[in-house]
């Protein structure tokens, strides 16, 4: 098993430590947030995988997908007891080391790429203070005045970590030894590696720090990479119609199921210039409908907005979403005239 799989799967529940006193904390994610890894198990999207406690009662199903060996997933409820993921596919069950997830802003959330994928965990630790080190170039006149160049700053942030397991300790260092690594969403630049520390008394773990060169300029925002982004996929009215054929129907189905952001207004547009905010009459799952309302279309360039964020997911949130239609007389000439079109444009 490489190391950069921070969630492993083994076909039981061994425990990898001889401390009396347990923990298994220092993995710690957060629900409803999404994360990758690369495992050695082959886990398909019609496989079953699952939260289960100690006792191995089910406590809820995961929502992941898959690409080969890449598995992305994510939690909707907290745990502050340690849980497992349980994974039973056909060539048997396996099961993930220990993890806790609750909302916990005492945590580092590390990205790092592996080929196309980026890799993320979160982990127990902090950033700390930041600091400036200065790179200059000096030399010695002849008659002995010291002089220097232009000094050259490097960003180093600080890292903390008190509750961590030596397989943590070791796989977050090989993280950090790939080319491209994120924590917190910034990049850094350099390789620093954890320090090793004793195990604290009887227990299963240590505290550790880091230093790391980073680059504040350059961030990462974690994006799905398997999972299908929240999408709209139909809208009402959309494209052309005649007097006769247009409907005062507003309707959008997305590929998700969706909540509602009251604070965002859905704004319809004639020829430019504002006419109405549209209201919602209810969502059900992926289908939005919109009430009903009095105005006398005509013959005209209409479109309708519906602004980034206005309908959200477990999957995100959409960007802005502009519908167009237009209505126009149903008159052509013989060559508007095709097989497939009642008119053509």
């Amino acid at each position: 098993m490489k190391l950069h799989s921070i969630i492993q799967f083994q076909p039981n529940q061994r425990l990898n430590t001889n401390a009396k006193i347990k923990d298994f904390d220092a993995i710690c994610l957060e629900p409803l947030e999404w994360y990758c890894q690369t495992i050695d198990v082959q886990i398909t999207d019609t496989d079953i995988v699952e939260v289960v406690d100690c006792n191995n009662n089910v406590l809820e199903d995961v929502l992941f997908f898959t690409s080969g060996l890449f598995f992305e997933f994510t939690l909707l409820n907290e745990y502050y007891q340690q849980i497992r993921l349980k994974a039973t596919t056909s060539n048997g069950v396996y099961y993930s080391n220990p993890f806790v997830c609750y909302d916990n802003d005492l945590t580092l959330r590390f990205d790092y790429k592996l080929n196309d994928f980026y890799q993320s965990i979160r982990v127990q630790g902090i950033a700390t203070s930041i600091e400036n080190e200065s790179q200059v170039d000096t030399y010695v006149e002849s008659r002995g005045i010291k002089l220097s160049g232009y000094s050259t700053l490097t960003t180093k942030q600080n890292y903390i970590f008190d509750y961590l397991d030596n397989f943590t300790v070791l796989a977050i260092n090989e993280a950090l030894a790939y080319p491209i690594v994120y924590v917190n969403c910034v990049r850094v630049t350099d390789k620093p590696l954890l320090k090793g520390s004793p195990i604290e008394g009887e227990s299963n773990q240590l505290a550790t720090e880091s230093q790391g060169a980073v680059d504040l300029f350059d961030e990462y925002e974690p994006t799905l990479q398997i999972a299908p982004p929240l999408q709209l996929i139909n809208a009402t009215p959309q494209g052309i119609y005649t007097s006769a054929s247009f409907e005062n129907l507003f309707q959008a189905v997305f590929n998700h199921v969706v909540e509602i952001n009251n604070n965002l207004p859905i704004k319809l547009f004639r020829n430019g210039l504002e006419i109405k905010e549209l209201e919602i009459d209810l969502i059900n799952n992926q289908q939005v409908n919109f009430r009903s309302f009095t105005y006398n279309f005509q013959n005209d360039i209409y479109q309708w907005i519906i602004p980034a964020g206005k309908f959200n997911s477990i999957f995100g949130s959409h960007l802005e979403l502009i519908i167009n239609f237009e209505i126009r007389n149903a008159d052509y000439e013989d060559n508007d005239y095709d097989e497939d079109d009642y008119f053509t444009i």
